[in-house]
């Protein structure tokens, strides 16, 4: 139910485009900024003990989200953002090699903003649903690279305050929940496809600077 009304929510606003630009074109005004999830992690897990120590695994993972939007009215902005996703696992398989599973994703998310208030601090309200893809690499011991190419779709909620720096940038911290699904689609050596899916739901926070054109 909150899937479908958030996307009804996006669609209904953004079909509404033309014909608020048509009647509020004095108030018009873009805004670019980028969000930066507070999940990175950069970190590498070491076993020690009194006789020897090995390197167990490698870990990376960067997030971050590019938006544009555009005031159609005195504080609703439609908008995109984008959340590109890296990620790589690297453990070694006691060869002098190592095992590799990495990551790459993109998502393009049509989003509905409303700020509240005509401060210094604003509070903001986000809504979006969106599409996306991913490329999943994974490598093991006398095993070839095994691709996927997976199809993403991911609907969110969030909630934020805006801090003005300057009369034309912002501070912006954000808290919200989204719920992604990923799609998986493997030919099979009998042919035809095997499908499944996994749903990823649950909150995260960002921090990011917004720029007011």
């Amino acid at each position: 139910m909150k899937k479908t009304s958030i996307i009804l929510l996006v669609l209904v606003l953004n079909a509404c485009i033309p014909f608020i630009l048509n009647s509020q074109s004095d108030n018009n005004k873009f805004y670019i900024g980028g969000n930066y999830n507070l999940d990175f992690s950069n970190n590498k897990r070491t076993f020690k003990s009194s006789v020897n120590s090995y390197e167990m695994e490698k870990n990376t993972s960067i997030k971050f989200s590019p938006f544009i939007g555009y005031f159609v009215l005195k504080n609703l902005s439609p908008g995109i953002k984008l959340d590109y996703n890296f990620s790589k696992q690297l453990t070694p398989d006691g060869l002098g090699s190592y095992n590799r599973n990495s990551s790459n994703s993109i998502l393009i998310i049509p989003s509905i903003r409303y700020y509240f208030f005509n401060s210094n601090v604003k509070p903001f309200i986000q809504a979006g649903y969106g599409i996306g893809w991913e490329k999943l690499v994974e490598s093991y011991f006398q095993t070839s690279n095994l691709k996927h190419n997976n199809f993403l779709s991911q609907w969110e909620l969030w909630g934020g305050i805006s801090f003005s720096i300057k009369s034309n940038l912002s501070f912006e911290f954000g808290i919200g929940y989204n719920s992604l699904t990923v799609n998986y689609k493997d030919k099979m050596e009998a042919g035809g496809y095997n499908k499944w899916q996994n749903v990823l739901n649950g909150p995260k926070s960002t921090i990011g600077i917004v720029l007011f054109l």
